[in-house]
């Protein structure tokens, strides 16, 4: 049987596209956990040094209060 030219199997163009698709939504999906991870860092980094600026400020607060 013999098939039309306009008939093309396009299953590797398809393949490759997929494969690629994923390529590219694995590292989307890397990026965005680096970004919360990096995110969640901060935070910390932030919640730990809160009572030291907090102290800092206040013995600033109260030095330019005499």
């Amino acid at each position: 049987m013999r098939c039309s030219p306009a008939i093309v199997n396009n299953a590797i163009e398809l393949k490759r596209r997929k494969t690629l698709s994923l390529l590219k939504a694995r590292d989307t999906m890397h990026k965005f956990e680096k970004n919360w991870n990096d995110q969640k860092e901060l935070i910390k980094y932030n919640v730990a040094n809160k009572p030291l600026l907090v102290e800092q400020v206040s013995k600033a607060f109260m030095r330019n209060l005499s």
